[in-house]
């Protein structure tokens, strides 16, 4: 229901209530009496009832104005938490940010970063959903997720999309601890086909850097391999004779423990890159960008420390 109550009467009332004194609560305010005194006359007005009764020793609440002034403190409030929580949104205190992640890229880049922000926005609601491409790019386009970090998709895929590389990923060939191939550097090619493979799905990254490691020496795709989700590769190396190429941080851990060992290839396997992508000319929320430059300092701070190779490398 409109009232043509306005924001500043009812701060002025209170404000003449709590002081006392019309005088007091201009200086207060820092505008003049006859602006208090007109604005609380309109409130009464409309009202139609008086709040305050005058008298040289200042003014003091009417039966109305003492019920009426617990709602308008109460208003003035919710108000002010109001304008605090827009600001502190506009800050990126508070709000909700919706992060699709190709799981395969994200260590150890995105729980780095999710640490460290979460320090100083912790009301900052993160929710992550990994997929792949198929289903995250699409919930990008539609505004279900902020961004998507991971592989670049087929150009189809990121048409209209606004994306960049964070970093390259150092791809590696693991097998575990104790597989015959695990002392040869580097082993044959030979050897390598006598062995299950292990490729990433549904991953071109991981697949093209098999086809270049025998196409050079005319030696076929292996045709015994596993294409599943990377989730398993780890159990499945470990109880197979089987080698998998990977990235590099994906497996780190398993490396320094020695349960997995990387195999020496001459050529070497190159690296993928990992890309944050957004809707192109999307303002995102002040919560979302915050994100993304606590994952650009981590991604520097990851080539800093050589775990990752630097946008510039191949």
């Amino acid at each position: 229901m409109e009232t043509g109550i306005q924001t500043k009467q009812l701060l002025y009332f209170v404000e003449a209530s709590r002081s006392g004194s019309l005088l007091k609560a201009a200086q207060r305010l820092a505008v003049t009496q006859p602006a208090i005194t007109s604005a609380i006359h309109k409130l009464e007005s409309t009202l139609g009832a008086k709040l305050l009764d005058r008298s040289r020793q200042g003014v003091a609440l009417t039966a109305y104005g003492r019920v009426f002034i617990q709602h308008a403190v109460k208003v003035l409030s919710e108000l002010n938490v109001g304008v605090a929580r827009v600001q502190a949104t506009r800050n990126a205190e508070f709000g909700h940010v919706n992060v699709g992640v190709l799981p395969i890229s994200a260590s150890p880049l995105l729980p780095l970063a999710l640490a460290s922000f979460k320090r100083t926005h912790p009301r900052v609601v993160i929710t992550v959903v990994p997929s792949h491409n198929d289903n995250l790019l699409p919930a990008l386009r539609l505004g279900e997720l902020d961004f998507v970090i991971g592989y670049a998709g087929t150009s189809e895929q990121m048409a209209d999309l606004d994306h960049r590389v964070l970093f390259n990923e150092r791809l590696v060939l693991v097998v575990r601890k104790g597989h015959p191939l695990a002392g040869k550097k580097p082993p044959r090619r030979g050897d390598l086909l006598e062995h299950p493979w292990f490729i990433a799905h549904p991953y071109q990254e991981f697949r093209d850097p098999v086809n270049a490691l025998f196409a050079g020496q005319k030696v076929p795709f292996p045709t015994n391999f596993v294409e599943g989700n990377y989730h398993i590769a780890n159990e499945f190396l470990r109880e197979s004779t089987g080698i998998a190429v990977l990235p590099h941080n994906l497996v780190a851990r398993d490396l320094a423990s020695g349960d997995l060992v990387e195999l020496t290839v001459r050529e070497g396997l190159g690296s993928c890159a990992v890309h944050i992508s957004r809707r192109d000319r999307d303002d995102l929320a002040s919560p979302a960008r915050a994100l993304i430059r606590e994952i650009d300092v981590t991604a520097k701070l990851l080539q800093d420390r050589g775990a990752v190779l630097p946008v510039t490398s191949a």
